[in-house]
């Protein structure tokens, strides 16, 4: 019998709660987002406000359910933007010939020779600082990710009999792509997918702490964390609390990603 992966068991533990607060604040706050309530501003978690509330009067709890939503919602369109774009390009490159695949290995190795940050901060800038451009921008860089593990994966499959067999009964390309080879790679895209996820979720939170995020006043973790930076000292759950729920999402995306490695593995 075997015995759930503790990994995965933690991994899903970490996710549950951020998630479920994402999901609750498309439905209910308990106030409303940027409500601004000055008579009771900087005030510390308590029974009414269990976050806090920010130097505006604003329920933590309430931005952080709104905030949590944009997080994870940039997180995994630039992963579904990466993995939709770069599986189909290392599919490609695996079935192609060695000189013909040559220019897209190529321009994998260029990408990844930038360095991240700035230039995701560039394509975000592009965009003129949105949940667009952060999208682009993360999943630009997931491209050549997914591209490589599907080109390593696919390559023994394609060498398979059953390809040829499927290829002379007639199946086309998409056919044979969809049925044949996708079933037999998903398992190291998925494990993959989730770890790129928690990357993905960082690098929000970071893009948005440099600015070229989701746009003040709607609330996301990064942008929480650099407005409230400066009340540190006097008010640490401000910046305590965001930073608490970015490292959740990070660290469950990664013992989940961890988990299911070693379970598809077996």
């Amino acid at each position: 019998m075997n015995r759930p992966d503790p990994r995965l068991l933690l991994g899903a533990t970490c996710l549950a709660g951020p998630i479920a607060l994402a999901l609750l604040s498309l439905a209910w706050t308990p106030f409303a987002v940027n409500g601004l309530d000055i008579a009771h501003r900087l005030l510390p978690p308590d029974a009414a406000h269990p976050f806090g509330t920010d130097g505006f009067g604003r329920d933590l709890l309430s931005r952080s359910m709104a905030g949590l939503r944009a997080t994870i919602a940039t997180a995994l369109a630039a992963t579904g933007l990466g993995a939709a774009i770069g599986i189909p390009l290392g599919i490609t490159i695996a079935a192609s010939h060695e000189r013909r695949s040559a220019p897209l290995r190529r321009l994998a190795d260029l990408v990844f020779a930038f360095p991240p940050v700035l230039t995701a901060a560039m394509l975000a800038a592009l965009w003129g600082g949105s949940a667009a451009g952060a999208v682009v921008a993360i999943g630009a860089f997931d491209v050549p990710v997914f591209a490589r593990i599907a080109a390593a994966a696919a390559l023994p499959v394609l060498a398979q009999d059953f390809i040829a067999a499927s290829r002379l009964a007639g199946r086309g390309p998409l056919g044979v792509l969809w049925w044949h080879i996708l079933p037999n790679i998903a398992a190291p895209l998925i494990v993959q997918a989730s770890l790129q996820a928690g990357i993905a979720v960082l690098a929000e939170a970071g893009l948005t702490y440099l600015g070229f995020g989701l746009p003040p006043p709607a609330p996301s973790l990064g942008g929480m964390l650099k407005d409230y930076q400066s009340a540190l000292g006097a008010a640490p759950w401000l910046v305590l609390i965001p930073g608490a729920l970015v490292t959740l999402l990070v660290l469950g995306c990664n013992l989940l990603g961890d988990g299911l490695r070693d379970r598809l593995a077996r």
